[in-house]
């Protein structure tokens, strides 16, 4: 099973199934505080989907800087 580290890797070399790893790993306690902040279940889940949509868009635009910095070794 991967980490969140390598699905994060994988979803920014282009394997979109990797983020569904993410959102498996994160979705639960992403939920629980949403609900505790506004103790209201369809806004907690509006705010789960809205974060992970964030979270898409945001990783898709990074890069890994040990794999495209010049010298370093890259991970695995």
């Amino acid at each position: 099973m991967m980490d969140a580290e390598e699905a994060v890797r994988r979803l920014i070399g282009g394997d979109d199934e990797a983020f569904d790893h993410i959102v498996r790993h994160w979705e639960r306690r992403i939920y629980n505080l949403a609900w505790r902040m506004v103790g209201n279940r369809e806004d907690a889940q509006d705010i789960v989907q809205e974060t992970f949509l964030s979270a898409f868009r945001s990783i898709k635009g990074l890069h890994d800087p040990a794999i495209s910095r010049p010298g370093s070794i890259g991970l695995p």
